[in-house]
């Protein structure tokens, strides 16, 4: 831990991502990587900016198909290793000469689908680390990429290319000069960004997710390895089961600052695509009832 400073912070709990620096080694690179999640990579949903690939009649028709679009960003230099109720210590340790910084979960009392994440110095627990870091950290990205200090919009902003609805015969009368409106809201741990033109027609919605990749496949997720069942086969489970799993911003309650939810989504999106077309469309019939009566 070279930079005493940094570490100070840290310890008085003012820890953000840039102490992100703390989690390299010397054979890991801080890497990024993305994952699209949802209806649409489940093929459940139409994403709002693609509803021109469709008829009219049928978009029309059905306005609970539409759907955002969710990307969830994976840190991926940032892994947590799991405590499973005892004391755990980063395999990596040995090849270190001193203690290193690293995240550790531990899952909540009386939960099997949330955690604490905390920040690890060797065995001592230096501080915990809070769900909304990560939404905040995303909100200040997402604005600082769409709008100046003064709070004009950038010119990647001005630039971005839109391509409307060319089945829309209002867009053909509409003004050439179309000016685009970015729209940014924190959503619980999501950070949800909206680009419309004239008129205020969306032509694009995007909920954005930062998350953690656990080191290996979670205690509390073992039995759905092991379970008897006709669908998926055990090879499929074997396979699914070898896909990263993630840790989620997500509270247990609203009031609740620490806690984190497993996130299956790698596995979800394989699911639904391994569906038959017949239990696609029974899925989709309640899905359309669900948002059109009881929403």
């Amino acid at each position: 831990l070279e930079k005493k400073g940094n570490l100070e912070n840290i310890l008085k709990g003012d820890f953000n991502l840039k102490s992100v620096k703390y989690f390299e080694t010397p054979n890991l690179k801080p890497a990024i990587s993305y994952l699209h999640t949802g209806s649409i990579p489940s093929k459940f949903g139409k994403p709002v900016m693609l509803l021109n690939e469709l008829d009219p009649v049928v978009a029309d028709s059905y306005p609970e198909l539409h759907s955002d679009h969710d990307v969830m960003f994976v840190l991926e230099h940032m892994k947590v290793w799991e405590s499973e109720g005892q004391k755990v210590r980063h395999p990596h340790f040995s090849q270190w000469p001193q203690p290193w910084l690293w995240l550790r979960a531990e899952v909540i009392a009386g939960s099997q689908e949330y955690v604490q994440v905390d920040l690890m110095c060797g065995d001592e627990k230096i501080v915990g680390i809070k769900n909304r870091m990560a939404s905040n950290f995303l909100m200040q990205l997402v604005v600082d990429t769409w709008f100046t200090a003064d709070g004009e919009m950038t010119a990647e902003a001005k630039a971005l290319p839109v391509v409307v609805n060319q089945k829309d015969l209002c867009s053909w009368f509409s003004s050439k000069d179309k000016r685009n409106k970015v729209m940014i809201n924190q959503e619980g741990p999501s950070v949800n960004c909206k680009v419309t033109i004239d008129h205020g027609q969306v032509v694009f919605d995007c909920d954005f997710l930062l998350s953690l990749p656990l080191s290996k496949w979670p205690s509390s997720a073992k039995e759905w390895t092991i379970r008897e069942r006709v669908w998926p086969s055990k090879k499929d489970v074997d396979r699914l089961a070898s896909l990263k799993c993630h840790l989620v911003p997500k509270p247990a309650m609203v009031a609740d600052e620490f806690s984190r939810r497993f996130s299956f989504s790698a596995q979800e999106i394989q699911l639904a695509n391994m569906l038959h077309l017949q239990a696609r469309q029974r899925y989709l019939g309640p899905k359309v009832l669900f948002k059109k009566k009881l929403k």
